[in-house]
């Protein structure tokens, strides 16, 4: 949601699913149709283009995308 209030499509990407498997991640940690919060870096020129760095799921829990991890 921007804002005003009004949803907005963004493009957000993250490390390949190898490395959130390696993470902890399972395949079914976030579904299609659930809603998130994404934190990250945005992209260039006022884009709608964000690298995740952070997503709260529903249900609170946090979890970090890292390659670190």
């Amino acid at each position: 949601m921007n804002e005003d209030g009004e949803e907005e499509i963004w493009d957000a990407q993250s490390h390949a699913v190898s490395v959130l498997l390696r993470s902890g991640w399972l395949r079914d940690t976030v579904r299609v149709g659930d809603k998130v919060v994404l934190e990250g870096f945005l992209g260039l020129e006022n884009s709608r283009k964000l690298w995740i760095s952070k997503m709260t799921l529903e249900d609170g829990q946090v979890l970090t995308l890292s390659a670190g991890n």
